[in-house]
């Protein structure tokens, strides 16, 4: 009832943006992969294109509640459903048992209950302003399932792409500090195409390099930026099918 009730509410409202697709009735991951197959895999396309995929750290276990909390209230939440949330996420405790050893009761301030309905809804109304961020940036497209986020170029120039995306990733790393999460570096992936060929780039390094630093495509002849709180080591050419 309460899930329900939630539900209507925030898609009543449009509140979270259509680029929005996790946990939400009638989008799946399926309409992502349409968007980036029709902007990206066009062989006949002469401008290059420009893939990265983001991953937020722990973010369904580290959201702080007070985050979600503040969020539902930009979102215009109050009185009984606010309430209900609230204490949806309050008093919840943990302790560690090793053996016959027990640590001390902790409170938990942060993450949404595992298995519970609301919890995916709960995290998207922390991340609700993050795709109306990245929809103000020109040249961008972009797609958020949960915590996962993808973000892509498809026309104009190398230092275009360049710039667009080095943007974005700062505006995703900006509201992964907001929120008090982080985004994960090592599972950054970067795909770069020109033509019929890409170039995979997966960041396997946990240290933070310079956005001078640059993932750079000898087959394609193209370059990608990431952003300076993001960093690319390793990468290897290869043929979509």
């Amino acid at each position: 009832m309460v899930y329900t009730r939630l539900m209507w509410y925030l898609e009543d409202r449009e509140l979270f943006a259509p680029t929005m697709y996790g946990f939400r009735p009638g989008l799946s991951t399926e309409d992502i992969l349409l968007g980036l197959k029709d902007d990206v895999l066009d062989p006949n396309s002469v401008h290059p294109r420009a893939v990265v995929g983001v991953d937020i750290r722990k973010a369904f276990d580290g959201v702080p509640h007070s985050t979600i909390m503040n969020k539902a209230r930009a979102l215009g939440l109050r009185g009984k459903m606010y309430n209900f949330i609230a204490g949806f996420l309050e008093g919840r405790s943990y302790q560690v048992d090793i053996g016959q050893d027990a640590s001390a009761v902790r409170m938990n301030h942060v993450g949404v209950p595992q298995g519970s309905v609301i919890s995916p809804t709960l995290f998207n109304i922390s991340m609700h302003q993050l795709p109306r961020r990245l929809a103000d940036i020109s040249g961008l497209k972009h797609a958020v399932y949960a915590d996962d986020v993808t973000v892509w170029t498809h026309q104009g120039s190398i230092g275009e792409h360049e710039d667009v995306l080095r943007r974005a990733l700062n505006i995703i790393h900006d509201y992964a500090l907001e929120t008090g999460l982080q985004t994960a570096p090592d599972k950054t992936e970067f795909v770069v195409i020109h033509g019929g060929r890409s170039t995979f780039v997966k960041q396997e390094e946990k240290r933070h390099r310079s956005a001078s630093e640059t993932v750079h495509d000898a087959t394609a002849h193209a370059v990608v930026a990431p952003s300076r709180r993001l960093s690319i080591s390793t990468a290897a050419a290869i043929t979509p099918p």
